[in-house]
């Protein structure tokens, strides 16, 4: 059987999830999710250049080994997690 459990309430919503089933839900109606979606806009910065840039365009997440992209091999050869 998969077990809810309820991972914080705010503004009369609530997150559950189960760790089972691998899931979270955001337990609020469609059209209030609509809303807020409209109303959000993103707060982290977009950089230009530098590493931030670098980080935000070629890093990967972690479920491939959070490395840069274009570290990967490319010709089909496994490349060993010594070789960079």
């Amino acid at each position: 059987s998969t077990e809810f459990f309820s991972v914080d309430t705010y503004q009369d919503w609530t997150v559950v999830g189960s760790v089972e089933a691998r899931r979270l839900h955001l337990d609020i109606s469609d059209a209030e999710l609509t809303e807020r979606l409209a109303a959000w806009t993103p707060t982290h910065e977009r950089p230009e250049s530098g590493y931030a840039w670098l980080h935000q365009q070629h890093v990967e997440g972690a479920d491939t080994g959070a490395d840069l992209d274009f570290l990967k091999g490319c010709r089909g050869a496994p490349v060993g997690k010594d070789s960079h």
